[in-house]
């Protein structure tokens, strides 16, 4: 979330590798971008993310309401 703004700024609409709070890597293409971090980053937790216009992407959920039938 720190790095948003710059992310967007820099990288809009692509993939980008953060390991350990810095930017590793980027591409527009997932699968390579995925290959070159699993090659480089054997067994590491490495957070791949899309840098989108919002930081967060808000889910909108129906809430349903179960009624009881007390016949």
């Amino acid at each position: 979330l720190a790095m948003h703004a710059s992310l967007w700024q820099a990288y809009p609409h692509q993939h980008v590798a953060i390991y350990h709070g810095q930017l590793v890597d980027q591409d527009k293409d997932l699968d390579a971008l995925l290959q070159r971090i699993e090659a480089q980053y054997p067994e590491q937790f490495v957070w791949i993310t899309n840098v989108t216009e919002e930081p967060l992407k808000t889910l909108n959920m129906p809430s349903f309401r179960l009624i009881a039938n007390n016949a």
